[in-house]
């Protein structure tokens, strides 16, 4: 996948590049559940050319990603912490307890060897945080990225929080033409193994070198 370049799309044209990318973008982001699926399978789904013979966990997961999508597509002008809060209750589906509002209970970080226990997040700080850096000086990209991996760390809500953090990272992406953030299929492996190795130490030198390589298009 080709790194993006410092050069900004058009919102029209960011939102044609998230279209074109929409199978990927989303059976990435179903691979944070484990959907247990090829691309083309998942492609069929969320076409809505079938849903035969599919596990309905599977399914429901990608239908939440398809809501979910089509909500940042069309939200181009605000990105907020309530956007956040709207992508995770969008991604994990409606009638789920807790949907869109940070957690208040202790959780350990679902990586196989990670022995990271996110704090419990605080909505205020985490709040302040977004809005230093949608204020900073930094790209757009490195904003991005940021707020993904620290919605990843931090755990910022009871469940769906990678797929949400993807998702949040491409809205704000999208509000500055500035491109599109997933995962290759064929790299999902060995970006968990990047993350997971981040969530732990807290340094993030490696993923964000690694996202910039691989996961950031336009």
């Amino acid at each position: 996948m080709s790194s993006a370049h410092n050069g900004m799309l058009s919102i029209s044209d960011n939102q044609q590049l998230l279209l074109d990318h929409k199978p990927q973008l989303i059976y990435c982001a179903s691979q944070f559940k484990h959907v247990d699926l090829s691309l083309a399978q998942a492609q069929a789904i969320i076409d809505y050319a079938t849903t035969e013979a599919f596990n309905q966990n599977d399914i429901d997961v990608l239908l939440h990603l398809v809501d979910a999508f089509r909500f940042i597509l069309i939200n181009t002008n605000t990105f907020t912490f309530r956007t956040i809060q709207r992508i995770n209750q969008l991604v994990v589906g409606p009638g789920v307890a807790g949907a869109g509002k940070l957690r208040t209970a202790t959780i350990r970080h679902l990586a196989p060897r990670s022995q990271w226990v996110p704090p419990i997040p605080d909505q205020t700080e985490r709040e302040t945080y977004l809005i230093e850096l949608l204020t900073s000086r930094q790209p757009v990209t490195d904003q991005a990225i940021d707020l993904f991996l620290d919605i990843c760390r931090l755990q910022y809500f009871v469940s769906g929080n990678q797929r949400t953090a993807l998702f949040a990272a491409n809205n704000l992406l999208l509000s500055q033409g500035a491109g599109v953030l997933t995962i290759p299929a064929d790299e999902h492996d060995v970006f968990r193994e990047l993350l997971d190795a981040f969530c732990l130490s807290g340094d993030d030198e490696m993923v964000k070198q690694w996202l910039y390589e691989f996961g950031l298009v336009n």
